[in-house]
């Protein structure tokens, strides 16, 4: 009997309604759990693989690094919580000799960094009240390199302008000492850099050399390219792009690779051609020149040098040495970074200017080989002005005016008169001075001249 009441006992405790009742509460917590762990694997907020890195073993020599393979990212960047949020840029600047011009180029970072700071300040504004992600530049580095003993010297000094200048705290200020007696090449400058860059996934490394003037939207393009991988703009009418770039163009294809950007810079022309220019379009009644004027200066669609890499690129991939002198390297570079394979994003930049500077074309430190001179000279003439331009630049030379259509206003002051030709403050036109992009793929490595920026 007793077995018996025991056993009516259990099988009435079955049947009770609250049994009942909490059977079907743990199914539904059950189904409920696993219908999470599906959403968040199908939004990429749990990872199966190891995605810090990507495939490396593409690499070719010479590269101090061994070939790795690592996961594929499988994902897409722009549901990547982790991704978005937390993002840094280090702006790298190989400078040798060139604090005056540094100075100028800390200036314009702060000032642009200011102005995104504050636009991206009111975009995120919006889009929290809209309940909507927004992936901004929360934290920026400077770095340079320090070459000569004297440079070594002034380093602090150095550090704690730039850190006035563009806002930053002084440790987001990385002065990248060179080796004892080591001897300046852009290649060597560029690797200590990347050695001193950081290499976390939401880390953006990107090359600028000293003579640009940076603006706030290269910020944001960067942003756009590297981390959330989107499809940007390109003008057919500024730039042709190769087979390679096609391929990658595919939106098929758009994410299957870690995205490099290689911007397309907007060059300045020599001031004075320029002003010339202007001068005679305002006596004859044209409307004035625009922004992007063909007169004022041109898109570098050859240019390679310039570049936004992801944190862990920065650390696999490195330049060749064995490049000393004026140009190649970043040709070089260029193409191992197609060949890893990366998806290679190039389009127009309004947010980087090459400033206008005199530049010499000599043998010495830059100009090792006859090669080297001649595509000096190239990029020299890309340099000086519009054709038009340069045949009023021509006259003015011979001191001729009467076959312009309108005179041209000569100025009268001593402050303001142009150099004379035998100074060579301001370089009389080269033969190839007509816009001829013949050997220019080096064209924008050209900040070593140690001459201060001119008046015109």
């Amino acid at each position: 009997m007793p077995v018996s009441s025991s056993a009516q006992g259990l099988w009435g405790l079955f049947r009770n309604n609250s049994t009942k009742q909490l059977g079907k509460w743990m199914v539904l917590l059950s189904l409920g759990l696993q219908g999470f762990v599906v959403v968040r694997l199908f939004q990429g907020k749990l990872h199966l693989f190891d995605e810090d890195y990507f495939h490396d073993d593409a690499l070719v020599d010479p590269s101090p690094y061994t070939a790795r393979r690592h996961a594929l990212v499988s994902h897409n960047v722009n549901n990547n919580k982790n991704t978005t949020h937390g993002i840094q840029l280090d702006v790298m600047v190989p400078v040798f000799q060139r604090d005056e011009r540094l100075v100028q180029f800390a200036i314009d970072l702060g000032t642009a960094i200011g102005e995104y700071r504050r636009k991206q300040k009111t975009i995120s504004n919006y889009k929290n009240q809209n309940k909507q992600k927004h992936a901004s530049i929360q934290t920026f580095r400077v770095l340079v390199t320090r070459f000569t003993r004297r440079e070594k010297a002034d380093s602090q000094k150095v550090q704690r302008l730039i850190a006035a200048l563009t806002d930053l705290p002084i440790e987001n200020i990385v002065m990248v000492n060179a080796p004892k007696d080591a001897t300046f090449s852009r290649a060597l400058a560029l690797n200590l850099l990347h050695q001193s860059a950081c290499y976390r996934k939401t880390c953006m490394v990107s090359r600028l050399d000293v003579d640009m003037a940076v603006k706030a939207e290269f910020f944001q393009h960067a942003v756009e390219v590297i981390i959330l991988r989107q499809y940007p703009p390109i003008d057919k009418d500024y730039y042709s792009p190769t087979k390679q770039e096609i391929t990658n163009m595919d939106p098929a294809e758009y994410n299957k690779y870690p995205p490099a950007y290689f911007p397309i810079v907007w060059s300045e022309y020599d001031p004075f051609p320029v002003k010339l220019v202007e001068e005679a379009y305002k006596r004859m009644g044209k409307i004035p020149l625009s922004k992007y004027s063909e007169h004022r200066g041109h898109w570098r669609h050859y240019g390679k040098g310039m570049y936004v890499l992801t944190g862990p690129d920065a650390k696999i991939l490195q330049f060749n040495t064995t490049y000393q002198g004026w140009g190649l390297e970043d040709t070089d570079f260029y193409n191992r970074t197609v060949a890893l394979p990366r998806r290679i994003v190039r389009r127009l930049e309004p947010g980087l200017v090459h400033v206008w500077h005199p530049k010499k074309c000599r043998m010495g430190l830059d100009i090792m080989t006859g090669d080297q001179l001649d595509r000096c000279k190239t990029a020299q003439s890309l340099q000086e002005g519009s054709k038009v331009g340069l045949d009023m630049l021509k006259l003015f030379w011979r001191g001729v005016d009467k076959q312009v259509v309108t005179k041209v206003v000569v100025p009268t002051t001593k402050e303001q008169q142009p150099p004379k030709a035998s100074k060579r403050t301001h370089p009389k036109p080269s033969k190839g001075g007509d816009n001829n992009n013949n050997n220019a793929d080096e064209a924008e490595n050209d900040d070593m001249t140690s001459t201060p920026q001119g008046k015109w």
